[in-house]
């Protein structure tokens, strides 16, 4: 019997070239997990993230990827740094929000991010004037409304997966938003002082099965977790702790 990896196209699942370089094949599989994760796409996505997984294990690791390369008669990939400068976005992906049919809405506040980073989650802080920004790599930025100028930059830090493939769901701010939480697939969940950026509490766990949300409040400084069949204690073998 062929084995496995032999008959599976990993760089078609990915949906990059055999040419892609790293931060091609972080940022790809980045996006197709934030697409298939059980959280998101149901429980009936898991095959899909399991072959996505499998990709990005054989391809983001450079021997892997030469043997892997080798085993289907293709070329060994070229040498490309570790942090590869980030290759430019199709503006496609952010069309959307520049454009508007013609009606009672109107554009309030334009924020300028990191143009090679889709973003993946929002929030807004009640009556505070602002807003959290997070891009799908886990980078959260805060920014001020009525001026739109940036507060502070929040980092899941340690928590990142040694990967660097970490995959950002959700964000919330408290009412004030004196308190940012997000959480997402392979970097946990954690909490900050958004006056800082201090981190004040994190957890491996983010909802193997079922939707996980989350509410902030100020007084006192709490939050309050909602975790279907994730309990604060999850097994260290669970593949979506």
């Amino acid at each position: 019997m062929a084995d496995e990896q032999t008959t599976q196209d990993y760089y078609a699942i990915l949906e990059v070239a055999p040419s892609a370089d790293e931060e091609t094949i972080r940022q790809a599989y980045r996006r197709l997990a934030w697409r298939y994760h059980p959280d998101i796409a149901g429980i009936q996505s898991d095959e899909q993230m399991r072959a996505l997984n499998a990709a990005y294990q054989a391809l983001s690791d450079p021997d892997r990827r030469r043997a892997y390369n080798a085993s289907r008669n293709l070329p060994p990939p070229s040498e490309v740094p570790t942090h590869s400068a980030p290759q430019s976005t199709p503006t496609a992906l952010r069309v959307g929000s520049r454009t508007a049919s013609a009606g009672r809405l109107k554009l309030l506040y334009r924020l300028e991010g990191p143009a090679a980073t889709p973003v993946a989650a929002c929030a807004f802080a009640r009556g505070a004037g602002v807003v959290g920004i997070g891009m799908i790599d886990g980078q959260i930025g805060l920014w001020s409304l009525p001026d739109a100028k940036p507060l502070t930059q929040l980092r899941f830090g340690s928590q990142t997966s040694r990967s660097g493939a970490g995959v950002l769901h959700e964000l919330r701010l408290s009412p004030t938003g004196s308190l940012a939480a997000a959480w997402g697939f392979l970097l946990g969940a954690r909490v900050w002082s958004t006056a800082n950026g201090q981190a004040l509490w994190s957890t491996g766990i983010n909802a193997p099965t079922g939707a996980m949300d989350a509410m902030l409040s100020d007084t006192p400084p709490l939050i309050r977790l909602a975790t279907p069949d994730a309990p604060l204690a999850l097994a260290a073998e669970d593949p979506f702790r």
